[in-house]
């Protein structure tokens, strides 16, 4: 089982998160079923292109994938970056096993871990100015890992969510990053500033033993304003990445909208294999199925996240599905209906 590792320098855009930032009243579905670029990168370098005309990007995919015996080949990294170093003692790594990022499987206690930082453009007002977004923060885990819990119990898979920073602080944390949050897909250092950022502040591994958790997941929210035009996306690591961190980059509110619950499992769920379903290219899905599930109406929420009725994002429930393609693609079944037929990749839980 391979994770995903993306820089943005690179162009590999294979996972990418969801949260279409658009006013309810002027939402348009056709904007947000593949006009609308989601990602930290778009494939022609200029956000809200989804245009597929430009697949280079995926033979630079494939040439990662074919450098995994020396990756550090492979990435041009900064001359100061340190390599991870798996026999680390240095207590914020992560003590990973080389094949797997932080987060495995969706099953047993799974800890996610909540950043809120500064950058160079934005910071925080916990107790002031940002006290409803950051409870607004809080309800969309709630209710967000409330959700996924429930689908996988359907699919008769024991996961526990644990995220609470109330009833466990270890997992919240605030500091600053040495980045600005719109050249998301821009700045080539950007990942590795995180990265750093991350090692110096959050000790990884002594928190999955206080909350009893096998996984972790990282949850960065930057305070962006409504201005904000850079949407929520994951970066998820392939094994051979210098460090097997899997963040959610949280830019919480997008031309004048704030993220919803669907969003966040959204996210959550890229951090387990899920690939994107409004747009071709991750796991071989083609064009002819996007249009067909587009004309459909497929409610699942790696198509959609705002209610399929209204093209609104709803606040206090998640009204999209976890359907068998995605299922599939986050390991809760080892088959799926729609995979076969259409021939796609198989799921990384496969492999």
């Amino acid at each position: 089982m391979k994770k995903k590792f993306l820089l943005s320098f690179l162009m590999i855009t294979m996972a990418a998160g969801l949260s279409a930032c658009l006013d309810d009243e002027e939402f348009d579905e056709s904007y947000y079923d593949g006009g609308y670029e989601d990602y930290a990168y778009s494939e022609t370098g200029e956000s809200g292109d989804n245009s597929q005309e430009d697949d280079s990007y995926l033979d630079e995919y494939q040439y990662y994938l074919n450098s995994q015996e020396n990756p550090q080949e492979f990435y041009d990294y900064p001359d100061d970056y340190q390599y991870y170093d798996e026999s680390s003692s240095n207590n914020t790594y992560f003590p990973y096993d080389g094949s797997h990022g932080t987060a495995k499987e969706l099953s047993g206690n799974i800890a996610i871990i909540s950043l809120f930082v500064s950058d160079k453009t934005t910071s925080w007002d916990l107790e002031n100015a940002d006290s409803e977004l950051y409870s607004r923060i809080y309800s969309n885990l709630n209710i967000a890992t409330d959700y996924l819990e429930k689908n996988c119990k359907e699919y008769g898979k024991d996961v526990n969510f644990i995220y609470d920073w109330t009833e466990h602080p270890e997992l919240f944390y605030s500091f600053s990053v040495d980045v600005d949050y719109s050249t998301l897909d821009e700045d080539s250092n950007f990942d590795y500033k995180v990265c750093d950022a991350i090692d110096a502040n959050v000790p990884t591994a002594s928190i999955l033993e206080k909350v009893n958790a096998e996984q972790a997941i990282y949850m960065m929210y930057f305070n962006t304003p409504g201005t904000n035009s850079t949407t929520s996306c994951t970066r998820v690591y392939y094994e051979g990445a210098p460090r097997p961190y899997e963040v959610c980059y949280m830019l919480c509110t997008c031309m004048n909208t704030v993220d919803c619950p669907a969003c966040f499992a959204h996210e959550i769920l890229h951090t387990f294999g899920a690939p994107d379903l409004y747009y071709a290219g991750m796991s071989n899905i083609t064009q002819e199925y996007i249009d067909q599930i587009k004309d459909s109406g497929l409610n699942d929420i790696m198509r959609i996240t705002s209610d399929p009725n209204t093209y609104q994002y709803v606040y206090d429930d998640i009204t999209n599905e976890i359907t068998d393609i995605t299922a599939y693609y986050v390991g809760l079944t080892d088959h799926s209906d729609t995979v076969t037929e259409w021939g796609f990749a198989p799921s990384e839980h496969d492999k």
